[in-house]
């Protein structure tokens, strides 16, 4: 019987090896697909807004903040520097906000902003050189109450932007911008299956998401089949003005969500 159990349990571990190795070879020939397109630098994917995957190393902004606070959304980059944003809760009904600054590596972490006295939790967005903080003045039932204000990483300035029922964080415009640039997005995704052809036999994969990010488009595309639990994504530009293709980097995310696309 314990001959029986062991064999059992070596066998299942030989399963489980033998399938992560699969899969880690699987990834290895994703990769060496794309070996012959260059990366560019410069291009970063995002997930759940804390997670960077830069083209030679991945940074979790969950790994630079201590216990008593919580990443709030909140981050940009500015002259190759991360700025990033946490909420902390320090009493009841009362939070602060911290804006923190670090390396493209999450080193020389720095505090360079702190504000207390929110009634409710702040949430925070990047865009064009600040990040912007919403709250309510009440409670978040109260959308009257709702509060829009700024932080200029780069002054260190900070100010009251909008208040009232109709304001709102800065919101994404890749659906006006692609309209602006007439894309016709069925035909681009054909043409990058084509461009891509030989790194795509044999592969099934989606577009899954057209980000617009300093004027720029990027197509992100999924890869079906994991690799040890994870995802390979690939992102890609398309340059309206010339109708060009570009390689941008290929990636590895820990789960299927909806990524974005940031430049550094």
């Amino acid at each position: 019987m314990k001959w029986c159990m062991r064999m059992n349990t070596l066998l299942f571990l030989i399963i489980i090896i033998s399938t992560l190795c699969s899969c880690e070879n699987h990834y290895d020939d994703i990769k060496k697909r794309f070996e012959s397109y260059s990366v560019d630098d410069n291009v970063v994917a995002v997930l759940d807004d804390c997670v960077f995957y830069f083209t030679d190393h991945t940074l979790d902004l969950s790994d630079l903040v201590s216990d008593d606070e919580g990443l709030n959304k909140g981050y940009l980059f500015s002259d190759k520097t991360l700025y990033f944003s946490t909420t902390k809760q320090t009493g009841p009904f009362e939070f602060s906000v911290c804006v923190y600054t670090c390396d493209l590596y999450g080193n020389e972490k720095s505090l360079v902003f702190e504000k207390n006295g929110y009634k409710t939790h702040p949430w925070a967005v990047g865009k064009q050189g600040a990040l912007y903080f919403e709250y309510y003045n009440n409670n978040a039932f109260d959308e009257t109450s709702r509060v829009i204000d700024s932080y200029d990483v780069l002054t260190g300035v900070y100010k009251f932007e909008d208040a009232g029922k109709d304001s709102s964080l800065p919101r994404d415009r890749t659906n006006e911008l692609l309209a602006d640039f007439q894309v016709d997005i069925t035909g681009v995704v054909e043409r990058t299956t084509e461009e891509f052809r030989e790194a795509l036999i044999g592969l099934d994969y989606h577009c899954s998401a057209w980000k617009v990010e300093s004027d720029r488009l990027f197509l992100i595309c999924r890869i079906e089949e994991s690799a040890g639990g994870q995802y390979p994504y690939f992102i890609c530009e398309y340059v309206p003005e010339t109708e060009e293709i570009h390689f941008k980097s290929l990636v590895l995310m820990r789960n299927i969500e909806p990524i974005d696309v940031v430049c550094i």
